[in-house]
């Protein structure tokens, strides 16, 4: 942007040494015209990008948001997890992690297995702590 307007401003110099005081300053007056649309378009773009970079993070987060729902959805239906003591589900993209505690093994074991089987997970850290 600054290199686009440094050219300019050179160019114009360079062609105002033959012209009239008064071609000049319409010169000049045209090329801070042009660096100002130049730079409103530059602005409009910037606030495009994150506008749109706001736009693809809440749809990130309500997709993970999805996939913890239907994991803790799993978790619940499953024999033997609706008791659980305390697990935490936490979601990026097809990773999941469970944290928290459980009352045995068996019920830590069959959380991990249980996350695994849903739709979008790929992979389970499991950060279950049994304590009985």
């Amino acid at each position: 942007m600054k290199n686009l307007l440094a050219v300019l401003g050179i160019t114009l110099m360079v062609g105002m040494a033959g012209c009239s005081t008064s071609d000049q300053r319409q010169a000049r007056e045209q090329a801070r015209e042009t660096g100002h649309e130049i730079s409103d378009e530059a602005k409009k773009a910037g606030h495009e990008i994150k506008r749109d970079a706001k736009k693809l993070g809440r749809e990130v987060e309500s997709g993970d948001a999805a996939t913890i729902a239907k994991v803790k959805s799993k978790l619940a239906a499953d024999a033997g997890l609706s008791t659980m003591a305390s697990v935490e589900v936490d979601a990026r993209g097809s990773l999941v992690t469970l944290s928290g505690t459980a009352t045995t093994a068996e019920q830590r074991k069959a959380a991990e297995a249980a996350a695994s089987h849903v739709d979008g997970v790929t992979r389970v850290e499991n950060h279950i702590t049994v304590r009985p």
